[in-house]
């Protein structure tokens, strides 16, 4: 009986000790890139770090991507990702990471950001077909702004 609670004890702390650090690997650093419209970011990082995850959020670029293993790109702007963006989107997911893209409506002022991310899921995706929606126009029905899409 004695051998068998020391063998229990040392596996019951082995497996302690190995979950415990499992735990730690799982919380990937994500980065929140937004254009502070809105309290978004706030709640998309509140809740990733309740998950565990690192998590920081900014309206800007970091000097260096490399140490995101996810990122969620929420900018609310007029202009594509630029060539730098773009290139650290693809090593992230060179390196078995995740990147979230935000769209914008179909408005000609989000034209550019729409199109730029199209441009750049075709390019990591290799598939040419692959395109966003611009056959629904947007209204917004009295005062309660309630969405409605028509086509």
């Amino acid at each position: 009986m004695y051998k068998f609670m020391k063998w229990f004890t040392i596996w019951l702390f082995v497996w302690m000790a190995f979950f415990s650090l499992v735990n730690k690997v799982k919380a990937e650093d994500i980065r929140i890139f937004h254009s502070n419209y809105g309290n978004t970011h706030s709640k998309w990082k509140n809740r990733l770090e309740a998950a565990g995850h690192s998590v920081d959020s900014s309206t800007s670029a970091p000097g260096s991507w490399s140490s995101y293993e996810q990122v969620i790109d929420l900018r609310h702007m007029s202009n594509g990702l630029s060539t730098d963006e773009s290139n650290a989107y693809k090593s992230i997911l060179q390196n078995g990471g995740t990147i979230v893209l935000n769209g914008e409506n179909t408005a000609n002022v989000f034209r550019n950001r729409n199109n730029g991310i199209q441009a750049f899921v075709r390019d990591v995706t290799g598939d040419n077909t692959i395109t966003y929606s611009t056959s629904q126009t947007i209204s917004y029905a009295n005062s309660a702004y309630k969405l409605s899409t028509t086509t």
